[in-house]
């Protein structure tokens, strides 16, 4: 798991979910950290890294102090005790404890965006498709990359594509589009256009 603060994700304060820290100290980081903060949750791609391409996340720059405590102190327990083993238990648990009986899934993802895990400032991310848009296929997409975009080079970190949600607050799930090499993590054209496909034709799961 990892929180930033103003998307900030090079800067993430992360820990394993069976280490997590004190309620102390994650009040220090609240504390220290007032503004636009966001969490996310890693889960295994079977690369066996800890930095994968399968995550999710929610900004909750929205809830009071008090708010904010109780969230993460709950997400925080609820990994630690495996009470939210899977990527599934957590996407029908984790905005609930915010609103309850809110998914980040009804209706569809708003956009979706491509960017290099921890990275995605530094690096740059880029929109791949906005709800209404067609599918683009690989062709089209790299042209819409562009030929000089770092995102078609190898990364040190994994690429994925984020299925990003407005309502009722920014919440996103990332999938893995990359391939590890001997230089890198390289992007899988034909792994993003599928998933861009799937969420177009309101196929994806």
């Amino acid at each position: 798991m990892q929180l930033a603060a103003d998307g900030e994700w090079e800067k993430a304060w992360s820990w394993p979910v069976a280490e997590p820290p004190t309620d102390s100290a994650l009040d220090d980081w609240l504390d220290a950290n007032a503004g636009d903060v966001a969490a996310e949750i890693f889960f295994s791609d079977g690369t066996g890294d800890d930095v994968t391409g399968l995550f999710i996340g929610v900004r909750i720059a929205d809830l009071s102090a008090s708010a904010r405590r109780f969230f993460l102190r709950h997400t925080v327990d609820r990994l630690r005790t495996r009470e939210w083993p899977t990527l599934s238990t957590v996407v029908d648990n984790w905005w609930s404890t915010i609103t309850p009986g809110t998914k980040p899934t009804g209706g569809g993802p708003d956009v979706l965006e491509l960017g290099v895990v921890n990275a995605w400032r530094s690096v740059g991310a880029r929109t791949v498709w906005k709800k209404g848009d067609p599918a683009g296929d690989e062709t089209q997409l790299r042209d819409l990359l562009g030929s000089h975009s770092p995102l078609l080079r190898p990364q040190p970190l994994p690429i994925a594509v984020e299925l990003a949600y407005g309502s009722p607050r920014p919440q996103w799930l990332a999938l893995p589009v990359s391939e590890r090499t001997t230089e890198g993590h390289r992007l899988r054209l034909s792994a993003l256009a599928d998933i861009v496909r799937q969420v177009a034709d309101g196929t994806a799961d």
